[in-house]
This record gives structure tokens, sequence and C-alpha cells, in this order.
């Protein structure tokens, strides 16, 4: 992404289905016209009162996935679809994601991934004899992973198949706990070689390593990842049963749902966003009280605070773009503290009430150039001020057309 000319680097294009639960929609779109009139002021306070302090943080890579997680059918879809969800989950880049995709495939005996594998290719129940499931847990940690998945009612008992779920869910655990040394490794890589081969030996292990078939493999769901364009029920994120945002390359739509959820979709048109009417660069899309929040960019929450309006202001600092990414009128019970990191598309709060959007409920998102977001209202916004103001009009207009619905 070169911030220089205002438009970010478009990797690749997906959308996640996702099952949520939201608030009932309330009638906002009578008072769009008159919502930009009557809105006097709509910036962050830079001298409000008190930082948020919560404790209701949500924890990138979370084990718990909802039990209707499935990667669909095809397995250019599996594979694509897998490659997205830990792109979102974990902060991944889309080769490194399909180093991990890439040793499941060769492991699991298949390209469409089967999550219900005994080792020579028998699907059906685990039966704790070799490998089975994605990465062809053995020994202890297949008994273990089949422990989880029925304490977790993924599975009902020993004697039913796992599921994309089941699999999905045990892995993020013993990343998050056992094998918790593989994924910063993972990070640290700079090719789709260098991805595979780091994930093989720091999480498979295997007896036969076969590393030029793990990295075909990757190359090929890599290839299927950057191709897909179809929809998919991905239902993972970090906890509650929400799931990342429509993704374009490194950037996620700031609502979580399908094109539904916008009440003022008209604002994207013509390959970009309509800006809000504020003296300086700044998007107002209007949502139902409740709609859930999620990161536009991966980063570190610099600051959470009262916005004039009465809402909740987070600010979220991505260092290589060297921008704060503001999202105003949230509800007051952040789901982020300040100090975490946040990956691509993580869900950070839900949209405020009427009298949190300053009469209509809304997110207000703005991007500025540096660490912190500076002070401007719809009344004045002095111009070295002005200045730091980024356009995201058009990374708003490619991840609402990426959303599904």
């Amino acid at each position: 992404m070169k911030t220089t000319s205002h438009r970010f680097t478009i990797l690749t294009a997906a959308f996640l289905s996702v099952v949520i639960v939201c608030s009932t929609p309330v009638e906002v779109l009578a008072r769009y016209n008159a919502f930009y009139s009557m809105n006097d002021i709509e910036f962050a306070d830079e001298f409000a009162e008190q930082v948020c302090k919560t404790d209701g943080v949500i924890a990138t890579g979370g084990e718990s996935v909802d039990a209707k997680f499935n990667l669909g059918s095809s397995a250019e879809e599996r594979q694509g679809n897998l490659i997205r969800a830990l792109m979102a989950d974990y902060g991944l880049k889309d080769f490194q994601a399909a180093g991990v995709v890439g040793n499941f495939m060769l492991e699991s005996g298949g390209a469409n991934l089967p999550p219900n594998n005994n080792e020579g290719g028998i699907a059906g129940p685990p039966r704790f004899k070799g490998g089975y499931g994605w990465p062809q847990w053995t020994g202890g940690r297949q008994r273990s992973f089949i422990d989880f998945a029925i304490q977790k009612n993924y599975m009902a008992s020993k004697s039913e198949s796992a599921t994309d779920a089941a699999n999905y869910a045990y892995f993020k655990h013993e990343i998050a706990t056992s094998e918790k040394a593989a994924m910063p490794a993972l990070k640290k890589t700079t090719s789709v070689e260098q991805a595979t081969e780091t994930f093989m030996k720091k999480y498979e292990r295997p007896g036969v390593p076969a590393l030029s078939r793990r990295v075909e493999n990757a190359k090929t769901a890599l290839r299927n990842s950057t191709a897909a364009t179809g929809t998919t029920n991905i239902a993972a994120n970090c906890m509650a049963g929400n799931s990342s945002s429509g993704i374009v390359g490194n950037t996620a739509f700031p609502l979580i749902g399908t094109k539904a959820v916008v009440k003022n979709p008209d604002m994207f048109s013509n390959g970009t966003a309509s800006l809000g009417g504020h003296p300086y660069t700044a998007f107002d899309i209007l949502a139902a009280p409740g709609t859930p929040v999620a990161a536009f960019l991966t980063g570190k929450v610099t600051r959470i605070m009262n916005d004039r309006c009465g809402g909740r202001m987070i600010s979220i600092y991505n260092e290589s773009e060297n921008l704060t990414i503001s999202y105003l009128h949230m509800a007051s019970q952040a789901e982020v503290k300040q100090g975490d990191t946040v990956s691509l598309g993580q869900r950070i709060g839900v949209v405020g009430s009427a009298g949190s959007g300053c009469g209509t409920p809304h997110l207000h998102i703005d991007a500025v150039k540096g660490t912190r977001r500076i002070g401007c209202s719809r009344k004045s916004c002095p111009e070295k001020n002005k200045a730091l103001f980024v356009n995201i009009g058009k990374e708003l207009y490619d991840t609402f057309q990426a959303l599904p619905g």
C-alpha cells in the first residue's frame, strides 16, 4: 500500500458470508439526508475526559469456532476459504496462510482438505491408527483432538466423523497453547516456499517431509484463493460466533455481515465511497445499533475515548502503512483495550445507539497519517490537520462489494 497515492495495494478479493445476530434494524433511511444537515459536530474530542478501560477483549486466534463453520464444496473453494479464514484470524499474508493449507492438503490426503480422513485415505470416524484430520494428528494429539471436539460439542462421540469446525477449532486451540511457537515463526516468512517449510517444521514435524509436494500444494491453494469468487459460510472468528467481514487484500469492510447491514448503500458508487459532509476526509456508514464493527486494517489499539456525539471512538495504528484508522459513534463497551494487537477484520465493538451518533446510528470511519488521530469538527478543521486525512473511499467501495448479499 502506498500512502503517497492514497491508495492501498489490492492483492486479492474475497468475501466471507457470516452468521450473526444483530439488533432489529431501525428505520434510518428516511432521515439520511436530514442527518447531514442536522449533525452539527462529529469528531473525536482530543481532550475527552476519560480513556475507556475495559476487560472485554476479543483474543486474536481464540479457539472458539461456530459449529456451522464450513469451507464449502469444491477443492478450489475450500482451499481459498481456509486461506482467508487464516488471514482474518491471525493477520497472515496470503502466501503464509497458503503455506498452512499446502501442508494440510498433503497430510489430509486430498486437494479438497477432507476433515475426516484417516491415514491411508479412509474417510469416516477416527480409527486411532495413524493420522486423522487436516494435519493428520497422531497418537496423543489425535486423542486430544477428539476429546476436545466432543467436549466442545463439535462431535457427539468418537463414532462420528470430524467436521471442518472441529478441525479448525482444535488447530486454533493448539496454536494458542502447545503449538504457540508456530505462528510467530510463520509470520516472519517472506515467500510461499519459506512459509510452507516453516509450518512443516514448526507444526507438522512429519516423518516424511515431501517438501516439494507441500510447496506445490501451497502454490495451487494460493492461486485458488486469488481467483475464488464464491460465497461460503465462514463463521469462524475470535469469539462469540461472529465472523470477519469482506476482505480485499490487506483491508476489510468495517462492518460485519452482508451488504444489507448498510442502510445507505448508495454511498458506494463509481468505484469509491461518498464523503460524509465533513470539512475533512471521513465517511459515515449508516447501520442499526448493535451491528458489529470490524478492523479495516491490522494494527495496535492506540486510543479508546469518548467522541463528541456521546459514543465511543477507537483508534488503531497500522505501522506498515503509517496510518491511524479511527472508528466513531460506537457503543460504550469496547471489545478491545488500549495496547491490543488487532487482526484484519477482527470484531472490535458494535455501532452505538442514535444518541451515540448525533441522532442517527452509524459508523464514522477516517484515516490519518501518523500514530494519532487529530481533532477536526464539522465547523472547522485547520488546513494543516485536514491535509493529514487520507481518502480510503476506494478501499471502502471494494470491500463493500466483496460482502455477500
